[in-house]
């Protein structure tokens, strides 16, 4: 009898729970190429039209959130791979279609996956795998079985040796660039870019980004994109346009516009699918886990910013959505993250007065900064009983998907 899926998989390396990134220094794609290979996962079938790799420090998730949504309520087949996930694992595959909203893979569908793929006699090479690496090809093979036409893949972590790399995506989305796992991806914004733009393939036929707001960072953008004889458009966020959340949504929606007019890509058929904005507004969703309101009386919000660019975008962004509200910040923070800097923020934050107070969070996984207060700081049980007291204030709770689970049980 054949295992099933998570109790395959439940035995791989999860560099995502284990935070062990060191493995990195001396890891190579082309094991994991060479298996994708051998076993054809990652070819396309007929009904596929377009594959999109979505890379950057920030805005990834949203980024293919939305522009998923633009897809499928134009009438497009369309499977999105993200990750982390909020509570089950199921939640990175998904597919929608103009009449069904966006739904996760099932367990019995993954099972499915993993008998085809041991029917193969792959099962003693897919023990190689990552986590990250197994779900991935689940990604790959579910969406060329239920026949997807757009096929959306949010990067984990960097690009040039990213698993969805393997996807040789058509078209590459680039969101915000910030200074996150250095360790790994490099020491300057510079250095981040290159290896985020390395998920291009023979594939890509353009790439749309945010304009950086460092125009150094601009320059080396179009640098790349001329050396390497792949178009770059640029677009430019409009402050006026509020959270980063609707910046996004409108991001997408033009980067939407330019894909579908790609004769490379679609045909005239397809170009006719396009609407107007004010026709799309009204059906699009926001992605779970983003600016979320997980309760209204007290009010607590929810967002996963883990990195300090990332808590000044959400708290600017919370600042526009609540102008009269100052909350107080409950903010976890994984051990390989710029935890200093992310309390230099909220001590400044807290000092101009755009928030009320912060305490940080000191176990179940997530560390202190080195320079952080005692009664800066907040244990696990006391979280529980802080965010179920009555006497609550407006509160904010950032800094990793982990926590996510862990404030919906306590409220």
């Amino acid at each position: 009898m054949n295992p099933g899926f998570f109790e395959f998989i439940s035995q791989l390396s999860n560099l995502e729970k284990t935070r062990n990134f060191n493995v990195f220094a001396e890891y190579s794609l082309e094991p994991f190429t060479k298996l994708i290979k051998k076993y054809k996962l990652n070819q396309r079938n007929d009904s596929t039209q377009c594959r999109i790799g979505v890379i950057g420090t920030n805005a990834k998730g949203s980024i293919t959130h939305f522009l998923g949504e633009y897809f499928r309520l134009s009438g497009f087949k369309t499977g999105l791979y993200t990750s982390p996930h909020l509570l089950s694992p199921q939640e990175r595959i998904r597919i929608g279609t103009s009449s069904m909203q966006f739904r996760n893979i099932t367990e019995n569908e993954l099972n499915e996956l993993l008998s085809e793929w041991i029917s193969l006699g792959a099962e003693s090479d897919f023990k190689s795998f990552s986590f990250f690496e197994l779900f991935t090809c689940a990604a790959f093979s579910f969406f060329e079985k239920e026949g997807i036409e757009i096929q959306i893949y949010e990067a984990g972590l960097g690009g040039r040796l990213d698993a969805t790399k393997l996807a040789e995506p058509d078209i590459v989305i680039l969101g915000s660039i910030g200074l996150d796992h250095k360790e790994i991806l490099g020491d300057t914004k510079e250095e981040i870019l290159r290896e985020k733009l390395g998920i291009c393939s023979h594939h890509t036929k353009i790439i749309y980004a945010i304009r950086p707001k460092e125009k150094a960072l601009e320059d080396r953008i179009l640098q790349w994109s001329f050396e390497n004889q792949i178009p770059c458009v640029l677009f430019s966020e409009k402050p006026e346009d509020g959270d980063y959340l609707i910046r996004n949504k409108n991001f997408c929606y033009q980067v939407f516009q330019k894909i579908l007019n790609l004769e490379s890509v679609f045909n005239e058929t397809k170009i006719n699918r396009i609407l107007a904005f004010s026709e799309y507004e009204p059906k699009i969703s926001f992605p779970s886990g983003r600016l979320s309101v997980l309760k209204e009386s007290p009010l607590v919000i929810f967002d996963p910013a883990h990195n300090p660019e990332a808590f000044l975008e959400t708290l600017k962004s919370l600042q526009s959505l609540y102008p009269k509200i100052r909350f107080q910040v409950l903010a976890g923070i994984l051990r390989d993250k710029d935890g200093d800097s992310i309390l230099k923020i909220l001590r400044m934050e807290k000092q101009r007065g755009s928030i009320f107070n912060f305490s940080i969070l000191r176990d179940s996984g997530f560390s202190l900064p080195q320079n952080c207060n005692k009664n800066e700081s907040i244990g696990l049980n006391e979280l529980s009983q802080f965010l179920k007291s009555d006497s609550l204030e407006p509160t904010l709770v950032l800094g990793s998907f982990r926590l996510y689970p862990i404030v919906l049980q306590a409220i």
